[in-house]
């Protein structure tokens, strides 16, 4: 039987309609529509003439004297068109100013891989899911739809068709054209050995099995390289066989890992250099678990070359804690959120019941919480305080998180509750850079609505993120019966710009953080609602656990670039995110199990109730690494940051075991951790009394890094410490510097 491309208008509509956000929650506006862009170029077809296109959407829209506005039609209106146009065989896409054609990526359906499943495994009755099919199988269908003229691979959680742009941009990248760095051959060949097997490889490839050397190609080339390993046991580029990558057989990967190791030797061919890198190892500088590994904490390095660079040291960097303040009054404070503003000091995000010793000055009519900017300069010295609260707020204001903006100003987001009948607002407040408030803006509909996120854009603006229940006031045009994540661009006088939404159905769905690269694309990080409620536009990305959380990547306009699904079988979440300086980003969070095999968690081990992870990602959103840190109790990343040698990471755990015997002291500890680049070496630092300590927000500047959060503790590392909890809560900050 012969097979020919499909070109339905389902698939077409499939395409643009699955890319869409907030559409089907009723949004009355284009521009109120997250769009996946694509790459347009030649038509697939010869365009229409002019006169053929405005005959033809007469007689769509039954509108003999349409004029050939395409900003005077509806959204609805133009998928219409859209749609009768994709029967024709054109692959479109209809906006407000025309019509561009594109090409398109020639896609087998289910049916047709179904079929090809039934004659690869004819005792095989199969459920339609990528997860149930072997590796054998996977690559026989593979084999079989390449034969029918598809460009297909098989990629994390399905088979991935390729368009001719596709395959330009592949060819087009860096990595395709070089050899891996030792950085990404650690990260695949520990993740194919696990850390044992890791440390325990001889350096040979041809030690490896076929199936291990073929799924850590599948790792580098799933990045972007284009390698494969000769008989001999080089690897090389495939389009540029000289150009390869030997290692001397006394090598071994504990080098990169962090064990003992001989020199070795690595020849890049081709490349016109030979290094021997100069391996270090220091072992562990305090085996006693009694004491404060804080203080002296285990630490492999070595110096790593791919023979074309200057040797680089990969181990995770040593922190040396500089200054450490506790910040408050007698009731209830803590630090949810602190940057670094552009003068060398810092704006903290404060959420405080207090109205004396350091919060002095708060509104004694204030009942319950209130918000405040507090200015620090470099030495932790307090500069002003902005306070928001009304009396009649009976409930309370908070601020969640603070941004500087290009003019120096300040904006915190969070939320107000008046009465619990009330509801919730979402709150913005601008002060100046010398701590004026400038305005106060509640964001409101009838329902409740609120702010968890908030970064400063490029343009001088900014963006919040969230969650709302409203359908109408500042979210008209929004479904009013679903919870929904929401985006809003602000420029810097509060006028909104844009809004996007999400919806989850009728579970929790919010987004929990922001983050902004140096270009000016934006990640965004969504929690889903629970499988059970996942509808409308949520069921596009998520559905693998009972809470799944996402990364979304969008250019400045909001326009939807990538998604990611940072999720397992079970719980998951993101609470942090940082934008990388070549454009990729670092999520933190908590996962509960990893038993699916499209989870980015699949290869780690769930600990406890909840573990922490980081994982990294690239500016295409494909994983770079996964790191878990686990106990048998609940961990997680709260706040993540880059460094010049590599990243920070803090957060809280209950445990006591596995990664975290060197907490013990409290309930809850807090930690803070130092990442190397690759993620292959991590350093752990406590910060902790017998008290509950927890760590919300980390910032760093080059080398200088500021975490903060809240402490109940009066003894350990806090003993002295003025102000001091009197069993409230009390804000802590501390500067570390890399060594």
């Amino acid at each position: 039987m012969q097979y020919k491309i499909r070109k339905t208008i389902a698939a077409i509509l499939a395409v643009v309609l699955a890319c869409s956000l907030a559409a089907s929650c009723g949004k009355k506006e284009p521009a109120d529509s997250m769009i996946a862009s694509e790459t347009y170029t030649e038509a697939t077809v010869p365009a229409l003439a002019d006169d053929e296109l405005t005959a033809l959407i007469r007689e769509i829209l039954n509108d003999p004297e349409w004029d050939g506005d395409f900003a005077s039609l509806t959204e609805a209106q133009r998928l219409m068109i859209q749609a009768k146009l994709a029967e024709m065989g054109y692959s479109v896409k209809v906006n407000e100013n025309g019509i561009v054609y594109y090409d398109y990526t020639p896609t087998a359906d289910r049916d047709e891989i179904a079929e090809i499943v039934s004659a690869v495994s004819p005792e095989k009755k199969w459920d339609g899911k990528f997860s149930s099919l072997s590796d054998a199988e996977k690559e026989s269908v593979q084999t079989e739809l390449k034969k029918r003229g598809y460009d297909v691979e098989i990629g994390d959680s399905k088979f991935e068709f390729k368009s001719k742009t596709d395959r330009k941009e592949e060819t087009t990248r860096a990595e395709y054209n070089q050899l891996p760095t030792k950085e990404m051959l650690a990260a695949a060949i520990e993740a194919e050995l696990g850390m044992e097997g890791y440390k325990n490889w001889d350096g040979s490839f041809l030690s490896l099995t076929a199936d291990q050397r073929a799924h850590i190609l599948k790792m580098l080339n799933d990045y972007g390289y284009n390698v494969a390993i000769n008989d001999k046991g080089q690897m090389y580029i495939i389009h540029s066989p000289n150009n390869t990558l030997t290692f001397d057989s006394a090598y071994s990967a504990a080098a990169i890992g962090g064990t003992t190791a001989p020199p070795t030797t690595v020849v890049i061919q081709g490349a016109g250099s030979t290094e021997t890198p100069d391996q270090k190892n220091n072992t562990d500088k305090n085996n006693d678990k009694g004491k404060d590994k804080a203080a002296e904490p285990v630490k492999t390095t070595v110096e790593n070359n791919t023979g074309t660079q200057p040797s680089k040291v990969i181990g995770a960097a040593e922190l040396k804690q500089t200054m450490l303040k506790t910040f408050g009054g007698s009731q209830s404070d803590r630090i949810s959120h602190i940057i670094r503003t552009s003068d060398g000091g810092y704006a903290a995000a404060v959420i405080s019941r207090s109205k004396d010793g350091d919060l002095e000055g708060a509104d004694s009519k204030w009942k319950l919480y209130y918000g405040a900017i507090v200015r620090f300069d470099r030495d932790l010295n307090v500069l002003w305080k902005g306070m928001y609260g009304e009396a009649n707020m009976e409930m309370g204001a908070y601020y969640h998180q603070v941004a500087q903006l290009d003019d120096g100003s300040f904006i915190a987001a969070g939320e107000t509750v008046h009465t619990a009948a009330d509801g919730v607002d979402g709150l913005l407040v601008k002060y100046s850079k010398n701590g004026e408030r400038e305005w106060v803006k509640l964001v409101k509909g009838t329902r409740a609505d609120s702010f968890e996120c908030v970064c400063a854009t490029q343009d001088g603006g900014f963006i919040v993120g969230g969650g709302s229940t409203s359908g109408n006031g500042d979210f008209d045009g929004l479904q009013d019966d679903c919870e929904k994540a929401v985006l809003i661009k602000f420029n810097a006088a509060g006028e909104r710009q844009w809004i996007r939404s999400l919806s989850g159905g009728s579970g929790a769905t919010h987004f929990t953080a922001i983050t902004v690269t140096p270009k000016g694309a934006i990640y965004a990080a969504c929690q889903a609602a629970t499988t059970s409620h996942l509808q409308m536009d949520m069921a596009t990305y998520a559905g693998l656990g009972s809470s799944d959380s996402i990364v979304f990547k969008l250019n400045a306009d909001g326009e939807l670039i990538a998604h990611r699904a940072i999720a397992g079988s079970g719980a998951d979440s993101i609470n942090c995110l940082a934008a990388c300086s070549d454009g990729g980003v670092l999520v933190g969070g908590s996962f509960s199990q990893n038993s699916h095999d499209e989870s980015v968690f699949k290869c780690q081990t769930n600990r406890g109730g909840t573990d922490a992870y980081l994982v990294r990602l690239d500016a295409y959103l494909k994983v770079e690494w996964v790191k878990t840190f686990g106990g048998t109790g609940n961990d997680e990343i709260t706040g993540v940051a880059q460094t010049t040698d590599g990243f920070a990471a803090v957060g809280q755990s209950d445990s006591r075991d596995g990664s975290f015997t060197f907490l013990g002291a409290g309930k809850y500890d807090a930690f803070i951790l130092s990442v190397s680049e690759n993620g292959s070496d991590v350093q752990s630092y406590a910060l902790n009394g017998s008290g509950n300590d927890r760590l919300f927000t980390v910032n760093a500047s080059g080398k200088h890094i500021m975490a903060a959060g809240l402490t109940q503790s009066t003894d350990g590392l806090f003993a002295g410490k003025k102000p001091a909890s009197n069993g409230q809560q009390i804000a802590v900050l501390a500067t570390y510097e890399v060594q």
